[in-house]
């Protein structure tokens, strides 16, 4: 989840940081205020629709995007926010509660 928040954050900033409002009006009005913020702060990962109209909006390829938002939503789901808790990683690599 950090890795895709930090790739749409860093898109953000090569575009000169636009408001929201303009975000918005980029995005043809497609996602919500709420929406918006989500993606870019949490908590949990908006629909894929929201990051796909953002990167169309940003100006970049909405594939180079998909492979991290299935990697942010794997096994939770898209609106899914992370366990609380600590995580460790497992012995096959992925991340589980302790």
């Amino acid at each position: 989840m950090h890795t895709l928040r930090t790739y749409f954050q860093a898109l953000n900033y090569a575009a000169g940081s636009p408001r929201e409002d303009r975000l918005m009006t980029s995005t043809r009005r497609g996602i919500t205020i709420a929406e918006l913020r989500r993606a870019f702060h949490g908590p949990g990962v908006p629909e894929w629709k929201v990051y796909h109209r953002l990167a169309t909006a940003l100006q970049s390829k909405p594939g180079i995007a998909r492979s991290l938002w299935h990697n942010a939503t794997s096994g939770r789901g898209p609106g899914s926010t992370l366990p609380g808790g600590r995580l460790r990683l497992a012995r096959n690599g992925r991340a589980r509660k302790r």
